[in-house]
Formats: C-alpha cells, structure tokens, sequence
C-alpha cells in the first residue's frame, strides 16, 4: 500500500466566473504511507483514486472541464493536488490569442466505415433453388463452392477505458439483439482491439469490428446468418417398425449399401429416388451476446 488517503480541501475551493470566461480550483490532499518510492509520489498523487481526471466534468458545475492538476509537497508523506477547471473547449476559431483549443478526446467523432467481405462457401443449391445434385441424385464430393460477398463494419472510438474481459468474451460472438438495424444472429463480433494512446492523459483507441452474414436461403428469403446449413444426408435413415424407432442402411435397387451419401427428408426418412426435394438443417454453432452492451 502507498496512499493511505485522499481528501479535499472544500473550505480552500475557488471559483470565478465573468462575462466571458468561468474558471474553478480543487485542492485535495494524498497521504503515503512507506510502502513506495518517495520519487514517484508526485506522479502516484495525481493519479490517486479520488483525484478528478484530466477532461472529467466539475461536480457541481458541468460545463466546466478538468483542464490540468499540479503537485506539491506538504512533507515527506503528505501532498497537495491542485485541480484547475475551465469552460469546455473552444473551437479552433474561438480559441483566445496564445491558448489552443480545449479538446477531449472523448468528443472527437467516431470513425465509421462499411465495406465488402469475400469468402469461398459450400453452396447447396443454385439460383433458382434446386438442391445441387448429380444426374443420380447425390451431392458431389468435395462441394460446389462460390464466391460470397457479406458487409463488414469498422468503428474506431477513443475510450478511458479497456475493458479486456469483454472483447475476450465478445470476439466470435453474435448479436441476441437488433444492431444497426440487423436481425438477431447475422452479426458477428470479429474483432475488439485496443491501442493506448498519450496525450495530456493516457486513453485508448478502441477498434470494433463486424461481419455481417446476409446470406438468404434461395427458396424461402430467409436469412440464417452465422447458424451452420448443412443438406440432410446420410448412408441411414430412420423408420418405425412395431412402435420402435429404428435406423436402416439405405439400399440400392440392388439392395446393395449405397455407396455415398443420399438426401433424407429432415426427418430421419429416405427422400424417394427421383424426387428434387432437398432439406436443410441449421446449427447454431456461436455464442450469442447482446450488442447493445457495447454502447455503440
């Protein structure tokens, strides 16, 4: 343990206000104990827990902004902390001769960018939603495959804060709820990436990145997003015989075992030979998390 305990100095507290300016002081004082380098307690009073931050808003007056803090010693182990408040930034143009303009960089704008995403997939059917199939019916091995194209996302933001446990917990999830406007399970978290950045106080970039999966099943419209469609197939199918459930091999006219996969009817059953109809099952195979959490 270092500071043993901080406390303002309400009865020295200042305050001035014009017709044209307005500015404030804090005073505070951090006590140490032994258990630190005497040579940082400068640096470890200003950043003491209760000390105000650079950019924070005054307590009792919002529109005046943490501006600057300075550091003295009252003794070995006791030191003062001076926190000086201004009136939230000035623009470029209003600032007054010889100052620069007072900019958080929390209030600089976030950067927004949308843009395409390639991928090779497994298709399953074609363009007017027939099951890809050869002339006997099965699918080809290895699968068809085209180029697909999604939307990605890319906000970048200044935070004070990193919070580590949720980008580990959020990187390869999906949105539970709507976000910017898309439907539960299209998008997907793919990165959340932080830099640290210096000014007159340490903050952090962060980078937030999505996919967003559009792809819409060709017969009914629907989008599945990021749930895994796979054709049912198989070299068994499932019947009823005296109330038990049990699995079959597929045989051919020959009563031979079919020697590769055939399509099966979603629910355990053999589709006929000759029939075109094809059916899917979806898995969702990511985490699911609400996107609204990340205040974005």
């Amino acid at each position: 343990m270092a500071v043993i305990s901080v406390k303002e100095e309400l009865e020295r507290s200042e305050a001035e206000f014009s017709t044209t300016d307005a500015t404030s002081v804090r005073i505070f004082t951090v006590e140490f104990d032994t258990a630190d380098d005497p040579r940082i307690r400068p640096q470890l009073a200003c950043s003491a827990a209760g000390i105000p931050l650079i950019w924070s808003l005054h307590p009792f007056n919002p529109w005046l902004y943490c501006r600057g803090k300075r550091t003295f010693a009252r003794g070995p182990f006791l030191f003062e902390v001076v926190a000086s408040y201004v009136v939230k930034s000035y623009r470029a143009d209003e600032a007054k001769p010889g100052t620069t303009p007072f900019q958080s960089p929390f209030d600089e704008p976030w950067e927004i960018e949308w843009f395409p995403i390639a991928s090779n997939e497994q298709v399953d059917r074609d363009i007017y939603g027939n099951p890809i199939v050869n002339s006997a019916g099965q699918s080809f091995d290895p699968p068809i495959t085209k180029d697909c194209y999604d939307l990605g996302l890319r906000i970048v933001r200044n935070q004070p804060s990193y919070n580590k446990a949720q980008a580990a917990d959020y990187v390869g999830a999906v949105n539970s709820d709507y976000f910017y406007g898309f439907a539960p399970y299209l998008v997907k978290c793919t990165n959340y990436s932080s830099r640290t950045m210096y000014s007159a106080i340490t903050y952090y970039q962060i980078t937030y990145e999505f996919h967003i999966r559009l792809l819409a099943d060709p017969i009914t419209g629907n989008y599945h997003g990021w749930a895994r469609r796979v054709m049912d197939e198989g070299l068994m199918y499932k019947t009823t015989v005296e109330g038990q459930t049990v699995y079959k091999k597929v045989k051919t006219g020959d009563n031979e075992d079919v020697p590769q996969l055939v399509r099966l009817n979603g629910s355990g059953g053999a589709v006929p030979a000759g029939s075109t109809d094809a059916y899917f099952l979806y898995f969702a195979l990511c985490k699911m998390r609400p996107f609204s959490a990340l205040g974005l």
